[in-house]
């Protein structure tokens, strides 16, 4: 009869042989597939560095649990379910960028309005300083996190990363409270127009 502290041991050992085979076979895989994705991803799209895509790739193999399972012998199934997840993650990156671009835009919109106004005609500075009340009260109601990080970002021209170490958080998620800062501005800004597009 095994005690207590023998089976333990088992269970340590077992989870070191199953870390050390999932080692070998990410190794493995990197060594077989890397050049191809990084030829495909140069190919595929503008919007990342092939490099940084493959790193995510196999950070997310690196915490599944079935990779033995999933990877196996047949080399032409790992290398199309390697391609796709290349695929999906450039998907995600470019429809990320995309959704900024647009947010980023309204910002820059309503700022040119603002700057030009000084020049413009009555109508147009106080459609201006409307639009900048509107987004002033945005900024108070929305979450602390993402106003302070807009702010810092935009008005101060911080970096994500200078935003990021400032705030105490990654820069991911400094990117994920601008981009929900923006989206709650462009929605109130829209409203004001009656929502009609910016």
């Amino acid at each position: 009869m095994k005690t207590k502290k023998s089976r333990r041991a088992d269970a340590v050992s077992v989870t070191l042989i199953g870390t050390r085979l999932q080692q070998e076979l990410l190794e493995s895989l990197f060594h077989k597939h890397s050049l191809a994705l990084k030829k495909f991803l140069r190919g595929r799209s503008g919007c990342c560095e092939p490099e940084d895509v493959i790193q995510e790739i196999f950070a997310k193999l690196a915490k599944r649990n079935d990779l033995k399972d999933k990877f196996g012998q047949d080399e032409k199934r790992n290398r199309a379910y390697m391609f796709t997840m290349a695929n999906n993650i450039v998907v995600d990156i470019e429809r990320s960028n995309s959704s900024r671009r647009r947010n980023e835009d309204v910002v820059q919109t309503h700022t040119l309005l603002v700057e030009d106004s000084s020049e413009g005609s009555p109508e147009v500075l106080a459609q201006a300083l409307e639009d900048l009340e509107v987004m002033k009260m945005t900024l108070k109601k929305m979450n602390p996190n993402w106003s302070k990080a807009f702010m810092l970002n935009r008005f101060k021209n911080l970096t994500f990363p200078q935003v990021a170490e400032k705030m105490g958080v990654s820069v991911k998620t400094v990117e994920k409270y601008v981009r929900n800062a923006l989206i709650e501005l462009r929605r109130d800004l829209m409203d004001l127009q009656g929502g009609s597009s910016i």
